[in-house]
């Protein structure tokens, strides 16, 4: 059986310890992450994947792949069909590491899109498209 004494050091260890413990511990994020879309552009060269730099990112709410059907492509993520444009909700150009991250609002998350990329260096094209936003939403375009 326990004596007081052990009792009481024990539970002031306790109290102590759990005290002590803050929301914004360094390694343990407490606060809601801002939704996001990561996409990662690159290309291979001679069997290297190359950051494809500058290349154009492009995000389009509420679209789907049958409402570019018959529209041309006219450069820096506009589509025509020689009387109506359809453009981008987001556009981003990828950094020096192949990286573009579009931050999603409320009612921006609610929505299905369609992300398109523009290679800088090989000129192909890419459309993907998400029924939802789901958190870690991540597309990696490798373009050859």
């Amino acid at each position: 059986m326990k004596t007081l004494f052990q009792i009481i050091i024990t539970l002031s260890f306790v109290i102590i310890a759990v005290s002590g413990c803050e929301k914004k511990h360094p390694f343990i994020n407490t606060e809601e992450e801002i939704p996001n879309i990561k996409v990662s552009v690159h290309y291979v060269l001679d069997e290297k994947v190359i950051p494809d730099v500058h290349s154009g990112v492009y995000v389009f709410f509420e679209k789907e792949y049958e409402d570019f059907t018959y529209w041309d492509y006219a450069g820096e993520g506009i589509f025509s069909n020689g009387k109506e444009f359809i453009t981008p909700n987001k556009s981003l150009k990828a950094d020096n590491n192949g990286m573009a991250i579009f931050e999603l609002n409320d009612e921006e998350i609610k929505k299905d899109f369609i992300i398109f990329v523009e290679s800088n260096y090989t000129k192909i094209n890419s459309l993907t498209y998400f029924d939802k936003y789901e958190k870690g939403v991540y597309l990696k375009a490798i373009f050859r």
